[in-house]
Parts: C-alpha cells; sequence; structure tokens
C-alpha cells in the first residue's frame, strides 16, 4: 500500500504533473456535477427532459425541439432531444444521466478550450488561466439541463481546430475556407 503510493508519486513526478492544476480542474468538475444535480426542475428543465425522454423511449428523433413556455411554441430541430437522450441512454432512462451527461459535455469543452489557450498563449499562467475557464459563470451556467446546448464543445472543438490549422501552416484564407 505505502509502496504503490510512493510510486504513484514518483510516476507523477515523472510525468511532470502540476498538482495544484490537477485540484483546479477536478475541483470545477465536481462543483459543475454538484450544481447541476441540485438545480431546481423547473417547467423549463421538465419540457426538455420531456424532449429526451420521448427520445429514449421511442428512439425516433423529433423534428421540433420543446415547447417555450411563454409563447407555447417549439424551438426547431431535434438536437436538444439527442443531447439529453444519449445520457438517458447511458443511465437506463434516469434522469439523473442527462443532466450529468450535459455536464461533462460542458466540462469538457472548458477543458478544450483551457488546453487551447494554453497551445495559444504559454506565456500566460495556468493556474490563474484555469480559474479563469474553468470557474467563469458562463461555463458553470451552460451545464444545466435547462436549454442544453451543443454550442459550448462546438465552439471549443472549433478553436482548437483553427488553432492546429495555424499551427500546421493554413493561411488566413485557407482557415476561412475550412
Amino acid at each position: 500500500s505505502l509502496y504503490s503510493f510512493l510510486y504513484s508519486v514518483s510516476l507523477m513526478k515523472r510525468l511532470k504533473i502540476d498538482y495544484i492544476l490537477l485540484l483546479i480542474i477536478t475541483s470545477s468538475l465536481l462543483l459543475r456535477l454538484l450544481f447541476s444535480l441540485w438545480t431546481n426542475f423547473q417547467i423549463d428543465e421538465v419540457n426538455c427532459y420531456r424532449v429526451a425522454h420521448q427520445f429514449y423511449l421511442t428512439g425516433i428523433l423529433p423534428a421540433f425541439g420543446q415547447v417555450i413556455v411563454y409563447s407555447k411554441t417549439n424551438l426547431p430541430g431535434g438536437l436538444m432531444a439527442l443531447l439529453g437522450g444519449v445520457g438517458l441512454f447511458i443511465s437506463n432512462g434516469t434522469p439523473t444521466g442527462a443532466i450529468l451527461f450535459v455536464a461533462l459535455l460542458n466540462w469538457l469543452a472548458a477543458l478544450i478550450i483551457f488546453i487551447a489557450y494554453r497551445k495559444i498563449f504559454p506565456d500566460l499562467k495556468k493556474h490563474l488561466m484555469a480559474i479563469i475557464i474553468f470557474f467563469a459563470p458562463w461555463t458553470i451556467i451552460f451545464t444545466q439541463l435547462w436549454n442544453p446546448s451543443f454550442l459550448p464543445l462546438f465552439s471549443a472543438l472549433f478553436l482548437f481546430a483553427i488553432f492546429w490549422a495555424h499551427k500546421n501552416g493554413c493561411d488566413l484564407w485557407q482557415m476561412f475556407l475550412m
């Protein structure tokens, strides 16, 4: 037991793992999961869950999203059902699975943004950058099931793709056409 602990510490030193950075990133994940589990299910969350649950039960992606409460119209497209439904498929239909899946995807988006910013701005302090990116209010608010969105994840992937294209010698016109 003590030997395995000492071995893991020496392995982390060889891999040059920053414990403070690891603590910041892990605590942001735990905060995000707790925040998303302890938010109240209002009418909008229930509507998002209904659309996702219908997709889970039937396996058919709907043509329309949830009903907007105040105007009684539907959001276009079934991406909301897909985002909530995948979590339901993973968790065998429990609402907690949909909530945690949305929270994990948005945490993954923050992690991708952090990695891209570390590559783009290597001189900035990584601990301060991690605190700003992982604990920004907009990143935590997007972790709720209320109007779940692929926007944070796809925006992060787009930012990383632009960095990768620039690093590999694409000029601005080529990046625009990408």
